[in-house]
């Protein structure tokens, strides 16, 4: 899990941490690399809602939904 002081080029599984762009009530969200170099944005549930089951279903029912969602000014969900 990333917390609010993860340094700069921290890992979280294949992607590689650049910068935290925003932290809101159920996320932190990241600028981060894959393993190929793209771009991407990495979200990460906040560590108090990761340890709850509602928390833990709230967030991948929200993955699930932006998954369905396809327009040019919506992040693309790529992995879950």
């Amino acid at each position: 899990m990333v917390s609010r002081s993860t340094e700069a080029d921290a890992a979280i599984g294949s992607y590689r941490i650049r910068r935290r762009i925003a932290v809101g009530g159920m996320s932190e969200v990241f600028a981060a690399e894959s393993a190929d170099g793209a771009r991407v944005a990495v979200k990460i549930l906040l560590p108090d809602l990761a340890s709850t089951s509602e928390g833990r279903e709230a967030f991948a029912h929200e993955a699930e939904l932006g998954k369905r969602l396809e327009h040019d000014n919506i992040v693309r969900v790529i992995e879950q």
